[in-house]
């Protein structure tokens, strides 16, 4: 009985090195290829870059027409919401401070 599981042991190691063999016969991929994957990604890198930049300044355009629309259309509108964005952006930034630090803390 010890003998075949010593025979089934040694076969199991015989098998896992030769993966190991395996995993060492691949060859590393060649400069040219390296070079040709750095080229791609930073091909990918400069479409998302300028598809981001094109997101934004339209997202910025939309924003300033709005802001200058209602400034000519309705000025009592606009005044109210920066009235209340001036009373409520403190004690939302207040809120949120608050949350952060208490994130920090251990439980008691």
């Amino acid at each position: 009985m010890k003998r075949s599981e010593e025979q089934e042991q040694i076969s199991k190691l015989q098998h896992d090195w030769k993966q190991l063999d395996e995993l060492g016969d691949r060859s590393p991929a060649s400069v040219l290829q390296i070079k040709e994957l750095i080229a791609l990604q930073k091909e990918k890198q400069k479409r998302a870059f300028y598809k981001e930049v094109s997101i934004f300044f339209v997202t910025a355009i939309l924003l300033l027409s709005v802001f200058m629309m209602s400034i000519v259309q309705a000025p009592v509108v606009f005044l109210t919401v920066q009235v209340g964005a001036i009373v409520f952006a403190p004690i939302i930034l207040y809120v949120l401070v608050k949350r952060k630090k208490d994130e920090g803390k251990v439980l008691q």
